[in-house]
């Protein structure tokens, strides 16, 4: 919570779903709040004194009192709040780390919820660390779907509401699916998802699966997926794909994407090994310097990391059964 005793600033910017769309950056200036507001899930404005606050309501376009019938409107809601400060401390807490990969990978995916986790487990975090569960990775997932759908759930409730262990696979144990890392990116937030099971595809030949990180672009609610890019939006998802993201001390760089994933606004990072640039891992599918056009490339690139199924063979005494029939070789067609 916030509190907000001078005016704030309503900045107006045209958009194709409504004419005008009005931003409220009373904190632009304080980088405390810029910093923290990604992490939150809401926000709650005090306005001190009361009368503060139609200065900023009346900017927008609320049902009753909007300047054009096109807009989209919003309404009021009125609620009695018992204001009191909070005495625990507020210093920020340093995520924890785990020796097991997936313990590590549960920890992270809750992490990246922001202030929805955070805030309980800095005020409950015994009940995760006690717990006698095998698993801790799928006490995580509990959390994390939880919490996705209430954001006021508890931690320790987790432990009633545990779903059977799950059994994951390793690398050794399937030679068709793998389990990766997967992340969703927004134009505020990076968030980790449960692991994805996937097909393998060519790339998994190259590096392990350890090394490749499933992205999902979307809007700001996580599901939909981007229509209208803006530049501060685009820059920041071209420095996510060049630069890299963080995970621990690695940096995942996109390497390329399938055509469906194209289609779908996703794609596979990779976490390059020591001494070795994305071009020379890309060059390993095959020799790319000769490709000027980059739609081609890109096509060249995301054949690597089509995803494909091996089929059995059948024997040669085999018989098809198709609408039209015509024997050759002993079979039927």
């Amino acid at each position: 919570m916030f509190d907000k005793s001078s005016n704030g600033k309503v900045i107006e910017r045209n958009d194709k779903k409504c004419e005008s769309i009005y931003l409220f950056f009373a904190f632009s200036d304080n980088p405390r709040f810029m910093e923290e507001l990604p992490r939150c899930s809401d926000l709650f404005v005090r306005f001190y004194p009361a009368s503060t606050a139609w200065s900023f309501l009346r900017d927008l376009p609320i049902a009753g009192y909007s300047r054009r019938a096109s807009d989209d409107l919003f309404h009021i809601n009125f609620a009695m709040f018992t204001y009191q400060k909070d005495s625990s401390n507020l210093l920020p807490m340093g995520m924890p780390t785990y020796g097991s990969p997936y313990d590590s990978y549960g920890m992270e995916m809750l992490w990246s919820l922001g202030y929805v986790f955070q805030d309980k487990y800095k005020a409950d975090s015994q009940s995760m660390l006690l717990t006698k569960q095998t698993s801790f990775y799928d006490l995580c997932c509990t959390i994390w779907r939880n919490l996705k759908s209430n954001h006021c759930y508890r931690i320790r409730n987790a432990l009633i509401d545990q779903i059977p262990k799950q059994h994951h696979k390793t690398s050794d144990e399937s030679s068709q699916s793998k389990e990766v890392a997967f992340v969703i990116i927004t134009p505020h937030r990076i968030e980790y998802q449960p692991m994805q099971t996937t097909l393998c595809h060519r790339g998994f030949t190259l590096y392990p699966s350890d090394n490749w990180l499933l992205v999902h672009i979307r809007d700001n609610n996580g599901i939909d997926k981007i229509h209208d890019l803006d530049l501060q939006t685009g820059v920041r998802f071209r420095n996510l794909m060049i630069k890299g993201i963080l995970r621990g001390n690695r940096s995942f760089k996109y390497f390329g994407s399938s055509g469906s994933q194209l289609n779908d606004q996703a794609g596979w990072f990779l976490s390059l090994p020591p001494r070795t640039t994305m071009d020379t891992a890309r060059n390993q599918i095959g020799d790319l310097s000769k490709i000027y056009n980059v739609s081609t490339y890109i096509a060249r690139v995301g054949l690597y990391l089509t995803t494909s199924k091996s089929t059995e063979v059948m024997p040669d005494n085999y018989a098809f059964e198709f609408s039209k029939d015509h024997i050759c070789h002993n079979l039927r067609f």
